[in-house]
């Protein structure tokens, strides 16, 4: 049996199922075998045998045992070697049930009074937990102050305990639970008071017991299920796991594999996640990660969105969210690290009404290396789900590093340069698998003469600056966090910088001048995560923003005249000449501006052009239409390959009839009955969404109100889901329909232009022209 880490909503832990299964292959003999426990880790000497066979107990447990669960007690019973089939079902047949595995070759059972241990043939230690054994550090920690930190606590009876149990125990110990719908019957809350916790560690109907925050009770929480290992779901007081290899601080390289995306968000941007949270361990620990060429190479991580039976053995209980199996050699290759999430939810990027990919991830991924739950309910690891986070807890550091290595230090990628501006800015800058890490004092970047650090290479021409902001510690309001276009690294040059705060919101500052005062635009409320994007044609320097990659606003537009080489980069100030902030950066991305091409499509009669400026794209084009079967007109376009949008303002459309057309589009090929979407302005009739969805079938069309030019328009494609919408400003848009298109992966994304006339052209002027 090899299984898994799971997240749940509310929490339910699986069955021991297969526990009759054999595992010798799963694990190695040790004589004699440590029993690991969070609270201590001793080798007990065998006691199991002919007339030694009995655990006395305690006056308190016996006291509180009467009513309920018929005098059964909770025992740890040691095997041999390794547990097999026969073993479980040596168990059995002498009255006890298998509850929880504990290492080494340890199952924690519940016995009835006449239990005896030595009729099971390969038992070798029969003991129980004491008090300490239950009680985590952080409660211990929480208990031992004058007035704890957390209002609640988590109370984790037996598996076997039902609700019935669990309230008779609790009533017992003076207190009584919190209601809460996150919990399973066998769980429960109770206000944090040391009489009451301090009985109930002494209980033997009581498991484990660690502190809880408020939002355990005030609805919505999420727990994850915790491991189950090859031996069945370990006990949560018990220690387990080692990383990749083995036990040891070790190196490991791993590569990870997106077998099967969520249906709520295009691929691209999941695999953008789930490389962040794999990838954020990789800033703590050793661990190097590479996209595999395939699911289940091993020593990879697969990952796969299904449903309830997804084609592994463990189909999602209806609460689960998540899953995680252990890495190699505990769980065996190719299922070893393997991450699978329930696609019945709705996953998103940021977004608090949905699932956020990179929070859980983070989670499901560190159990892939091997982490444990934590009981500090600050950490990542720690068993309540907490919603959107930033990156893992101290604890959740320390934990990693545990594990494997240090990390190597980190550097720059060929071409980049960390560059203190101002003066002696302290700070540095790291890349490690595409994440950098900035850090940087310095005054501020605005005035006349800037401080800060930025990390930077050349860049000629036009081009882009793209980069993901995923988190930015900030000691002042104004510690500002971006990318940016300067002219030099002197402190005055001319600059553009589009920006996340520490808590004054988004901005995108320029000087436009050397020693020139700056000026801003506010781009409102934000902080990190967030994308950004600075783009440069000619003088004219464009700045957006985004929560995801596929929703830019443009904050705003100005003239900054700078040479033809320029530097683009990765921008941090603190704020404070004595302070350093930290910014990390993924999907940096600083690329030339692309060569359009163009072609007449079909029969036009008359041929197009295509004359493109800094500012602004000019289209001609003829052709009866793009219509019915076949189209005619003039294209112009970009590649395009997997999920993306093109953006652009239709600023003037000129000759032509009144069905003239010009307008965004993404297309399979030049076939003029090629598959494709197009959403477009035409001279007299209106906006539309038009698609055809077959080579050689016929268009369809969706009105989408009256207008004429200028208009923003605008098509997505996530999967095989090509959307349409419009604007009046480029920031609020309005949805003109969406059309499941199949083609393939690499298209063109383009502009349209038809005169609907084979005898005449069209002229459509565009600007603020993206394709991402």
């Amino acid at each position: 049996m090899q299984k898994l880490f799971s997240m749940s909503v509310p929490v339910r832990f699986a069955a021991l199922v297969g526990l009759a299964a054999a595992l010798s292959t799963f694990a190695s003999a040790q004589a004699p075998s440590p029993v690991r426990l969070r609270a201590r880790t001793f080798v007990p000497a065998g006691n199991v045998g002919a007339g030694a066979a009995s655990v006395a107990r305690r006056p308190q447990q016996r006291s509180m045992a009467r009513s309920v669960v018929a005098e059964r007690r909770h025992l740890l019973v040691q095997f041999s070697g390794p547990l097999t089939g026969a073993d479980f079902a040596a168990l059995r047949a002498a009255g006890a049930l298998a509850l929880r595995y504990v290492p080494e070759n340890t199952v924690a059972v519940s016995a009835p009074p006449d239990f005896d241990s030595a009729s099971v043939p390969r038992a070798h230690w029969i003991g129980e937990l004491t008090a300490a054994d239950k009680l985590s550090v952080d409660s211990s920690a929480d208990l031992a102050r004058d007035f704890p930190v957390y209002p609640l606590t988590v109370v984790e009876f037996h598996p076997d305990a039902n609700a019935a149990v669990v309230a008779e125990r609790l009533g017992a110990a003076g207190t009584a639970a919190v209601p809460s719908t996150a919990l399973p019957a066998y769980m429960a809350a109770i206000p944090t008071d040391r009489a009451a916790i301090e009985t109930l560690a002494a209980d033997d109907a009581v498991a484990w017991i660690y502190p809880a925050t408020t939002d355990l009770v005030a609805g919505g929480a999420l727990l994850c299920e915790g491991l189950v290992s090859p031996q069945g779901i370990v006990a949560n007081y018990a220690t387990i796991g080692d990383g990749w290899d083995g036990a040891g601080l070790k190196s490991v390289n791993l590569s990870y594999y997106l077998l099967a995306g969520s249906r709520d968000l295009g691929p691209s941007l999941q695999g953008t996640e789930i490389a962040r949270a794999l990838t954020e361990w990789s800033r703590f620990a050793d661990v190097r990660w590479r996209p595999a060429a395939r699911a289940n190479e091993t020593r990879s991580v697969t990952v796969l969105w299904g449903p309830r039976d997804h084609g592994d053995a463990f189909p999602f209980a209806p609460e689960v969210l998540a899953h995680a199996f252990f890495p190699a050699p505990a769980v065996p290759e190719t299922l070893a690290g393997d991450i699978h999430f329930n696609d019945a939810y709705t996953w998103g990027v940021g977004d608090p009404g949905r699932y956020d990919i990179f929070s859980v991830a983070l989670h499901e991924s560190g159990h892939s290396l091997g982490l444990a739950h934590s009981t500090n309910p600050a950490a990542v690891m720690y068993p309540i789900y907490h919603g959107i986070v930033q990156g893992p807890s101290d604890e959740d550091i320390k934990a990693i590093q545990t594990l494997y290595a240090p990390p190597a230090r980190g550097v720059l990628p060929l071409g980049w340069a960390d560059t203190a501006i101002g003066g002696a800015i302290s700070g540095d800058a790291v890349e490690r698998s595409g994440i950098y890490t900035v850090k940087a004092a310095g005054r501020d970047v605005w005035g006349t003469q800037d401080e800060l650090r930025f990390v930077s290479r050349t860049l000629s021409g036009d081009g882009d600056i793209t980069a993901r902001i995923d988190s930015l510690a900030a000691p002042q309001r104004w510690t500002k966090a971006g990318i940016m276009i300067r002219g030099s690294a002197d402190p005055g040059a001319p600059h553009a910088f589009m920006l996340v705060s520490g808590g004054k919101g988004l901005a995108f500052q320029r000087r436009t001048v050397q020693d020139g005062l700056t000026t801003t635009t506010y781009g409102g409320a934000g902080t990190a995560p967030q994308w950004l994007w600075l783009s440069r044609r000619g003088t004219r320097i464009a700045a957006y923003a985004g929560v995801d990659r596929g929703a830019w606003r443009l904050i705003g537009t100005d003239t900054i005249k700078m040479g033809e080489q320029v530097l683009a980069g990765l921008a941090l100030s603190s704020h404070d000449p004595l302070v350093k902030a930290t910014a990390v950066f993924s999907n940096v991305s600083v690329v030339p501006a692309p060569a359009w091409t163009h072609a007449d499509v079909g029969a036009v009669g008359v041929k197009g052009s295509l004359n493109a400026t800094e500012t602004n794209i000019r289209v001609e084009g003829g052709g009866a239409d793009i219509w019915n079967d076949a189209d005619a007109f003039h294209f112009a376009w970009l590649p395009l390959s997997g999920d993306g949008e093109i953006v652009a303002r239709v600023a003037r459309l000129e000759g032509g009839r009144a069905w003239a057309k010009a307008g965004v589009m993404i297309r399979e090929t030049l076939d003029p009955a090629s598959p494709h979407a197009f959403m477009l302005v035409s001279a007299r009739k209106g906006y539309a969404f038009q698609w055809r969805t077959a080579t050689g079938g016929m268009s369809d069309s969706t009105a989408a109100g009256l207008g004429t030019a200028p208009q923003w328009l605008k098509l997505t494609r996530q999967g095989n889901v090509l959307a349409a919408f419009r604007s009046s400003d480029g920031v609020t848009w309005k949805a003109a329909g969406s059309e499941a298109i199949r083609m393939g992966r690499n298209v063109m994304a383009g502009l349209a232009v038809s005169s609907h006339a084979s005898t005449a052209t069209s002229l459509a002027d565009f600007d603020h022209v993206r394709v991402r």
